[in-house]
């Protein structure tokens, strides 16, 4: 949306998360990348000329930490000062809710080597008393609104709205400014 018109097209993020470690660490590893057929790397291919490498060592960083931590904050003000009405609502936060509902169940693995698990349930700070649903309880909240949502009309026809905007190449405008004459 940023790239659309002047790029002062800004939509406020109404869920948003972050993964925190606490007392991170190094964990230094490595290993051997072997080549079986020839562990020298002297042979090569009748018309292939550049190094071979044979078994390579190597080294990595990797991190560990005592304690990692994901914390999620599901604005409802501002769902709410959207002025959708309750059931279309209900259907954004249950989309929000499924959506953390789905990462945490999903396997978390954020990068190679780090593959996280969830170990406790959720700890939910606000609204007091609420307690985090079902994915499956999730999942038929979303469609009963859905649902309900689309007998109300409240979805656009078209289902899908087309954005078209001129785009130019960064080199492009460079080159045209570079090709006008100046003004006089």
């Amino acid at each position: 949306m940023a790239n659309l018109e002047d790029g002062r097209i800004k939509i406020p993020r109404a869920l948003s998360g972050f993964i925190e470690a606490e007392d991170a660490r190094e964990a230094l590893s490595g290993g051997v990348k072997n080549n079986p057929i020839d562990p020298t790397g002297k042979i090569r291919s009748a018309n292939f000329d550049k190094d071979v490498y044979g078994n390579v060592p190597y080294h990595r960083t990797e991190f560990t930490a005592a304690q990692i931590e994901a914390y999620f904050n599901l604005d409802l003000a501002l769902l709410h000062g959207y002025g959708l009405g309750p059931m279309p609502t209900d259907l954004l936060i249950a989309l929000a809710l499924y959506k953390i509902r789905r990462l945490l169940l999903g396997g978390l693995r954020l990068r190679t080597a780090c593959d996280l698990t969830v170990i406790s349930e959720l700890v939910i700070d606000a609204p007091t008393g609420f307690a985090m649903p079902s994915a499956e309880a999730l999942l038929d909240t979303i469609r009963k609104n859905i649902d309900e949502c689309s007998k109300q009309g409240l979805f656009a026809k078209p289902s899908v709205t087309e954005l078209t905007t001129e785009v130019k190449n960064k080199k492009e405008i460079a080159k045209q400014e570079d090709e006008e004459p100046p003004d006089e």
